[in-house]
């Protein structure tokens, strides 16, 4: 994609457009698969192994080998998915909201998306109620199944983070990194 103008938004105004953004992330929604398929899973399971040996610690163990038992959740509505949605990738250019930094765009589950937007942006629960309310009434589903299924994929969202923040401090030795990795596995070990 080529670079957009506009202005990145702090986390007070990307609060402030969760209906067009809801819009936005509905009409991504409706665009073609790329043919690259997420598998979240398989993407734990690379971060496992990845991972230095002794920073493998059995409580990442036990919450990995909970998931590949229960199994990725069946997608709700299949799509392509950006996987990065935060005001630090959402730009404004005349009153237009744009999403940047597609690294991490592929085909998935839409309620995977929304419950990372949720979990990633600290939405409280009037706000996630009007993501899910907008973006529902866009794409003709039901909110409450929906919320059902964003729920199915907090788990799975939990481990994501916590083991991208723990690869990222491995591999970076950024502090800032360990300290999110750290309060990431508290969310992981509380489940």
């Amino acid at each position: 994609m080529s670079w957009q103008a506009g202005e990145v938004l702090d986390h007070q105004t990307f609060v402030q457009q969760l209906e067009p953004l809801a819009r936005q992330v509905a009409t991504l929604h409706q665009q073609r698969l790329s043919g690259y398929r997420l598998s979240v899973l398989k993407l734990l399971e690379q971060y496992w192994l990845l991972s230095r040996p002794e920073r493998r610690h059995h409580s990442w163990l036990r919450a990995l080998q909970r998931l590949q038992q229960r199994g990725e959740p069946r997608p709700l509505r299949l799509a392509l998915l950006h996987m990065d949605i935060h005001a630090g990738n959402v730009i404004r250019h005349n009153e237009e909201i744009r999403l940047i930094d597609w690294e991490y765009a592929s085909d998935g589950d839409v309620a995977l998306e929304l419950a990372a937007i949720v979990a990633g942006n600290n939405l409280d629960c009037q706000q996630q109620t009007q993501l899910i309310a907008v973006y529902a009434r866009q794409q003709k589903l039901d909110p409450s199944l929906l919320g059902r299924q964003m729920r199915r994929w907090q788990p799975w969202l939990r481990l994501l983070v916590a083991s991208w923040y723990e690869l990222r401090w491995q591999q970076s030795q950024d502090a800032m990194f360990f300290t999110l990795a750290a309060e990431a596995w508290q969310r992981v070990l509380s489940d």
